[in-house]
């Protein structure tokens, strides 16, 4: 009778786990996980047990790819995967409903896949400083969207036009306009 006036204690939702051995301790308490220096520059396949998991932080580790079981982070808002060495993106990214914040800056990146569009909830996407030549057309169904960076990529103004018609409530920021034919 008196279980109702025992109040449960919070989650910790701010503390930010630094340690993969140490946050698999205590899988369902972690809400953000900031790796680096993971080994052999690989994402572990170990990050799906963290169901709840909210932010993270997997910057400068020099990844060439993401596992498609990123895509199983159902709670993921932020996904920080900047300054590493992607060259694409997995599809299944764009299972990430829930996402807000996607940075992926300082990459490798060549192409996005088309569901990208999915990420319903995407306020802001960071790519500044990749070799994306195309953007798939899904983009213009980020709604949410309101900014998205794709400076230090070569994009003549034709196709800039033709981004920002897709994204008509977005601030898009571009560098100076190219003749680089993309």
């Amino acid at each position: 009778m008196l279980n109702h006036l025992i109040a449960q204690p919070e989650p910790d939702t701010s503390r930010i786990f630094t340690s993969l051995e140490e946050a698999l301790l205590h899988p369902s308490e972690v809400y953000k996980l900031k790796l680096h220096k993971l080994p052999h520059h690989n994402l572990p396949d170990t990050l799906v047990v963290f169901s709840n998991l909210r932010w993270l932080d997997i910057s400068k580790n020099k990844l060439k790819e993401l596992p498609a079981s990123i895509g199983k982070l159902e709670n993921l808002e932020y996904l920080n995967a900047s300054k590493n060495k992607l060259r694409s993106v997995p599809y299944t990214l764009g299972y990430l409903k829930k996402l807000k914040i996607l940075v992926l800056n300082q990459n490798e990146i060549e192409t996005l896949p088309k569901e990208i569009g999915n990420l319903s909830s995407l306020t802001v996407l960071d790519l500044w400083s990749n070799e994306i030549d195309q953007f798939p057309e899904s983009i213009s169904q980020l709604q949410q969207l309101k900014k998205v960076d794709l400076r230090v990529i070569n994009i003549n103004e034709p196709a800039q036009e033709r981004i920002k018609k897709q994204l008509p409530n977005t601030v898009v920021l571009f560098s100076g306009g190219c003749n680089c034919g993309k």
